[in-house]
């Protein structure tokens, strides 16, 4: 739940932005396109590590690590079955809208660990380092950003560090 309430705030917030940037730029100016563009990542790799934070530390200090583990769980399984379907649309060729619909929303939930574990390459590329960013990311599988997957897969458990090692008998 505090997945999808995250990924709807984070989403809303950049939707509205490129919402407003586009009704006040009628014409397109690819520099003012990058530096907005630039601008938006950073506010959302920020919004989303207080969003991640926040909901760690006030949402979850009643649970032990072991709820945690199995929320996170379900969580990750989710989007494992998000990303085979995507996969699929992708392989069948499926129109394009039903496959935009079906990632945009479906995806809700997992915004906010996308954003943060993409947030590695977006600061390599903005200080000019994106191919040992790619080096790194691509190792061992070339075609596939492996660590960006991985590591959006195992973000969620970082919140097990939050967790009270088991319940209290009152």
């Amino acid at each position: 739940m505090l997945s999808i309430i995250a990924g709807m705030i984070i989403t809303i917030i950049d939707w509205q932005s490129w919402l407003y940037w586009l009704n006040n730029n009628p014409v397109f100016d690819p520099d003012l396109h990058r530096e907005f563009s630039d601008r938006l990542v950073v506010i959302l790799i920020i919004l989303t590590i207080f969003l991640f934070v926040v909901t760690a530390v006030f949402c979850l200090r009643d649970m032990t690590k072991k709820e945690i583990a199995k929320s996170t769980t379900i969580i990750v399984a989710y989007y494992a079955v998000v990303i085979v379907l995507s996969n699929l649309f992708v392989a069948t060729e499926s129109p394009q809208l039903l496959s935009l619909v079906f990632n945009r929303y479906t995806q809700i939930p997992y915004v906010m660990y996308e954003t943060i574990a993409i947030s590695g390459s977006l600061i390599a590329e903005h200080f000019n380092q994106i191919e040992m960013w790619h080096a790194l990311s691509f190792f061992p599988f070339p075609n596939a950003p492996i660590t960006t997957f991985l590591g959006t897969l195992l973000l969620p458990y970082v919140y097990v560090l939050f967790g009270r090692q088991s319940k209290q008998v009152k």
